[in-house]
């Protein structure tokens, strides 16, 4: 019992925060949604502007469009990235997941390189029924020789992502068995510290397994997935694919692991090169259809603009932008 509570009057306090000219998306602090001052009114009038802007047959013309894909093309650069699209659903009052987000884009993305182009977005503006799988045939071709290897190698990342979900449910693989793999790799190449000192052969990848995983041909399944030209495979491939399904990792973690292994020359920075290689591993994918997501990576998270990214400054971009360089590849929580 404390007795009487009496008033003792009132403590009234303000914030303010102004963001720098410019900003178009939360960046500098990883839990901070901002956007330039008016945006949001912008986007009303963009609607507003949009339902006026239509022909005799109820579709939008051009103009609309590229008016449409302008706003939420924030940064200017000709594409709708997953970073974009998210920000411009929450100033319109829709929460999505981020799996959501990266349903939305791959939905439009034809050519698989993470975010949607003008062609793309007109091509859904346009349709009748933008639902169906099909629809981006009524606007860009679909089958060239391009897009169809670019179907090809998301098969390989689709059947990647069976294969390890599956052994490592199975197989009970641990972050114990990860570090094994990292501690074997660091002792091999404590005296020749180079990219050529990670890859191994079949014999030495067999040894780097863990030994839950027992079966020949899973081993050789994996193998085959993860080798190069060489026919050897990069066991930092193995690590970071491993810690894609592993239960357990959290995300400065997986960051730190990354960084150790890919800052080849210890110099405390990760260069566009080395983001492509990492990136390559955690998005399951190929050099090609991921360097315009490291490039976005590369510039969202190389703040003082030095052309590297320092462990922190990976760390805070990665809180950024999860889906860009750790995507969702299992459900399992």
């Amino acid at each position: 019992e404390l007795g009487e509570t009496l008033a003792g009057g009132e403590v009234n306090f303000s914030v303010t925060f102004e963001a720098p000219n410019g900003s178009a998306f939360p960046r500098d602090q990883p839990t901070m949604t901002a956007y330039t001052l008016g945006q949001s009114d912008a986007l009303v009038q963009t609607k507003k502007n949009m339902s006026m802007e239509v022909d005799d047959d109820e579709t939008f013309t051009e103009e609309a469009i590229q008016k449409a894909f302008t706003t939420f093309d924030l940064d200017k650069n000709g594409y709708i990235g997953v970073s974009e699209l998210k920000h411009i659903l929450i100033m319109m009052g829709e929460h999505v997941s981020d799996e959501e987000i990266d349903m939305m884009i791959s939905m439009l993305d034809l050519n698989g390189d993470g975010q949607v182009s003008f062609k793309e977005f007109k091509a859904m503006a346009e349709s009748p029924d933008p639902a169906k799988e099909d629809f981006l045939k009524g606007g860009i071709p679909v089958r060239t020789n391009e897009t169809v290897d670019v179907q090809r190698r998301n098969e390989q990342a689709k059947q990647k992502r069976e294969v390890f979900s599956r052994v490592v449910l199975t197989s009970k693989v641990g972050k114990d068995d990860v570090f094994r793999i990292l501690n074997t790799i660091r002792d091999k190449s404590s005296s020749k510290d180079t990219h050529a000192s990670y890859h191994v052969g079949y014999e030495e990848f067999c040894d780097l397994m863990p030994t839950t995983i027992y079966s020949p041909g899973d081993r050789r399944m994996i193998f085959d997935l993860l080798q190069n030209e060489e026919q050897s495979v990069d066991s930092r491939d193995l690590i970071m694919h491993f810690t894609n399904f592993v239960y357990g990792f959290e995300l400065e973690e997986r960051c730190e692991l990354a960084f150790e292994m890919y800052d080849i020359d210890r110099s405390g920075y990760l260069s566009i090169d080395e983001i492509e290689a990492m990136m390559m591993s955690t998005n399951l994918t190929t050099r090609d259809l991921i360097r315009k997501r490291a490039e976005n990576f590369m510039m969202c998270a190389d703040l003082d603009r030095s052309g590297g990214i320092t462990i922190d400054e990976l760390i805070v971009a990665a809180e950024k932008l999860p889906n860009l360089l750790y995507p969702p590849q299992t459900n399992s929580k």
